[in-house]
């Protein structure tokens, strides 16, 4: 009976974790959306203010600092120059204020706005929701170039369609988040590639490493024979001296590095 009750406590408190935990987790994503909805609107109200400026460029940068001065003393560092300036260029990228997903927090929709390319930009904003990227896994995809990868062995419309999901991958090209498409292999931007040109270019570099190797190694037992004569002559020049009680401990030592370099 006990064991019976034990394990039942056991579940409830599992399943309130749960609970509590996914409570949570839903609530600091409100708050992150929440967020974005607000720097949204800020941009939608900075350009609404500017569009009513003569002198849209100059009114425009006078008007986000003189609104960074006073937001920024009563809210913040949160509400400075460049944020507000991040905020304009938030509303300018992305104009339809439901067309915001609230699975992205503010720092991914700052890293997307700064890639001017609207493709490129919709497929790492998919894939952010998809693959439940962070900030900084989005940052680091981005850096990595996955999307320039991809396209060697996707046209731009199946990449697509596969980030919105509206078409089914059918080779593991079209899915595969590391290609075999390294940058140092020199590949051409094709639509397609196969698996010998894959293999030539290997064993081309690899051809290349190898003797690059040789050379080194040359270059370095030439460094080895040098020092070992240049041992040699102390050596040498030391022994005539070994009587010298002053030059016992410099000898030992010298006789010691000529026998690792020998070695």
């Amino acid at each position: 009976m006990n064991e019976i009750q034990h394990i039942k406590t056991n579940n409830l408190l599992q399943d309130a974790r749960i609970i509590i935990d996914t409570a949570r987790s839903n609530a600091v994503h409100s708050v992150d959306f929440c967020r974005v909805q607000m720097y949204w609107n800020l941009g939608r109200r900075i350009i609404e203010e500017e569009q009513q400026g003569k002198e849209r460029a100059e009114y425009g940068t006078y008007l986000i600092k003189k609104l960074a001065e006073h937001l920024e003393t009563e809210y913040g560092s949160g509400f400075s120059e460049r944020q507000l300036k991040f905020c304009r260029q938030f509303y300018t990228v992305y104009p339809i204020g439901n067309a915001l997903r609230s699975q992205l927090n503010w720092s991914q929709y700052r890293k997307l706005i700064q890639i001017p390319d609207p493709d490129k930009r919709e497929y790492y904003e998919l894939e952010s929701v998809n693959n439940a990227w962070n900030g900084r896994e989005l940052e680091r995809q981005i850096n990595s170039h996955l999307y320039e990868r991809l396209l060697l062995s996707n046209d731009k419309e199946t990449l697509l369609a596969i980030a919105r999901k509206e078409r089914i991958p059918e080779t593991p090209q079209e899915i595969i988040k590391d290609p075999l498409v390294l940058e140092f292999l020199g590949l051409g931007q094709n639509p397609s590639y196969y698996e010998k040109d894959i293999e030539r270019a290997i064993i081309s570099h690899i051809t290349d490493l190898c003797a690059v190797l040789y050379l080194l190694s040359l270059k370095l037992e030439s460094l080895r024979t040098k020092i070992w004569d240049s041992c040699r002559c102390m050596l040498i020049i030391m022994t005539a001296k070994k009587n010298s009680r002053k030059r016992t401990r410099p000898l030992a030592s010298c006789f010691a590095l000529a026998k690792i370099i020998q070695l």
